[in-house]
């Protein structure tokens, strides 16, 4: 029975292998989804406001830097380097600290998500 179940899977592996890869033409309905716009004021800028910018303000002075003037593209894209730390502390877990209250799983993923692509085409990645 063993035999027959091993035979059985190679048979599977084995027709699987033959078959033709499919053209790069020929891609997933969900590829041909619209790429989702990010408004910063919608999306992205509420995140920083509660979680963020408390501590990190042009008032205060608490924490540095500043956050406040993240509130449109052209700013992040002018920061890059700034933004892209926010994304990987606030990915990390390492912001907030641990005296405030963190933002949910579903929050943080959203924000990680969301905010890398308002960095796209103006300002490489790294």
């Amino acid at each position: 029975m063993r035999t027959a179940v091993v035979l059985l899977c190679w048979a599977a592996l084995a027709h699987l292998a033959s078959r033709p890869a499919p053209a790069d033409d020929k891609k997933p309905a969900d590829d041909k989804k619209p790429a989702e716009t990010v408004d910063v004021q919608k999306d992205v800028y509420p995140f920083l406001r509660k979680h963020c910018v408390s501590c990190h303000n042009d008032v205060t002075g608490t924490a540095k830097p500043s956050l406040t003037g993240f509130q449109d593209a052209r700013a992040i894209r002018k920061d890059g380097d700034i933004w892209r730390a926010i994304i990987k502390l606030s990915a990390s877990g390492v912001m907030p600290p641990a005296n405030r209250a963190k933002p949910t799983a579903k929050e943080v993923d959203r924000f990680i998500r969301l905010a890398p692509r308002l960095m796209e085409g103006e300002i490489d990645r790294k």
